[in-house]
């Protein structure tokens, strides 16, 4: 089973150079057969960022770099058009969707894998642990799916899992796992249904009645570290852009059109490779 880490940025140089993401992947015992980096039509230097960091810690696993060469429909850069790029660039069998802002603790990826090869039909979501700072101090872990956890004792499941109801699997972002042939199947986001961050927040209710399970990774040794509401707020990034990316737009872009939006030619212009970053070291046995 490959694994292909996949991840979206937009102007994110500063963070880029700080490592947050990159070195939490280098940490892992057993690293992804690769990551492939969506540059979501950045103005800043970002790339050259990512290139330098590379030159600074070479990793065990080949990087990718894509430029998007389609619009942004709305608002806020952040969309699911680099997402569904991703989707369906990436070699692996299984995807790990990460955000640029995100950590990953010890030996996530390990037990990713392990959990999945007993689920394939099925997505997990991350527990999101957000990070404080003095200057920024956040209350406790905002997330509506372990406010839910703790407040109806859902049994946990072996591997430290949590099936999710109905009711919150409309949730999107993060780490979260998933088979590339199905979230190809459903066709990726759904351009004309998309709301905050023009991303498609029914992502987990077309999984799910695609016949795909939805479950989430309850437990400390799988919780994502978020750096993004501490770094944003230093940054002062976005903040009108993303209210204002609340609301539907109705751009006609890409509809969800299942396995014929993976046939169309809409992918020759969608992107275009930018960069391959190779192993230092020789590759490890794919699992």
């Amino acid at each position: 089973m490959r694994l292909s880490a996949i991840c979206p940025t937009h102007n994110r140089a500063d963070l880029w150079r700080e490592a947050w993401l990159m070195d939490s992947l280098r940490a892992q015992p057993i690293p992804p057969d690769e990551l492939v980096i969506a540059l979501d039509h950045t103005e800043d230097d970002t790339a050259a960022a990512i290139y330098s960091d590379l030159a600074r810690a070479p990793t065990r696993f080949p990087v990718r770099l894509l430029e998007v060469l389609a619009p942004c429909p709305g608002p806020n850069p952040a969309s699911g058009i680099p997402d569904n790029c991703l989707f369906h660039a990436a070699a692996g069998d299984v995807l790990l969707h990460v955000d640029d802002d995100l950590a990953l603790p010890p030996r996530y990826i390990e037990i990713m894998r392990a959990l999945f090869l007993g689920l394939p039909e099925a997505i997990i979501w991350p527990r999101l642990d957000f990070v404080s700072t003095d200057e920024h101090p956040i209350a406790g872990i905002s997330d509506v799916r372990v406010d839910a956890c703790r407040r109806h004792h859902w049994p946990t499941l072996p591997g430290g899992l949590v099936e999710i109801p109905a009711t919150l699997q409309l949730r999107w972002g993060a780490a979260y796992v998933v088979q590339a042939k199905t979230i190809r199947a459903i066709g990726g986001h759904d351009l004309e249904t998309c709301q905050y961050h023009n991303t498609d927040t029914r992502l987990g209710n077309r999984l799910a009645q695609a016949g795909i399970t939805n479950y989430f990774a309850f437990v400390d040794e799988l919780a994502v570290k978020h750096l993004g509401p501490t770094w944003h707020q230093a940054h002062k990034a976005d903040p009108q852009a993303i209210a204002a990316s609340q609301g539907r737009f109705r751009v006609r872009t890409i509809a969800n059109g299942g396995p014929s939006f993976w046939t169309s030619s809409w992918f020759d212009t969608a992107y275009k490779p930018l960069k391959t970053y190779p192993l230092t070291h020789s590759p490890r046995p794919l699992h």
